[in-house]
């Protein structure tokens, strides 16, 4: 006997069903999906030293330090970022580490 395969019509689509329509949320770091379209001169913040390391932070810590300029895109994932206040650059940072920021 074959199992009841009744399909059941919603009226709204499943979520996340339209990727392209889906919004930017602000603390998604950028994706390598993303590298393309991160130009030189952006803005972004930086993780914290400590949550890259996989350290626990204080509970009201913050977990985010900048904003950095994009000096440097490397098409395997990493760029170097560029301090504005003091003009010096950073160790290369992978961009899951990276997110844009709005001004």
């Amino acid at each position: 006997m074959a199992r009841d395969q009744t399909s059941y019509r919603t009226s709204s689509p499943p979520p996340f069903a339209n990727m392209e329509n889906m919004e930017e949320d602000e603390d998604t770091p950028v994706t390598r999906r993303e590298l393309a379209r991160v130009p030189r001169g952006r803005s972004v913040l930086k993780s914290v030293d400590a949550v890259m390391r996989k350290m626990s932070l204080p509970k009201w810590a913050p977990k985010w330090e900048g904003p950095y300029i994009v000096s440097e895109i490397h098409s395997n994932g990493h760029c170097i970022l560029l301090d504005p206040d003091h003009g010096t650059t950073t160790s290369p940072i992978n961009f899951k580490y990276v997110k844009k920021y709005y001004a």
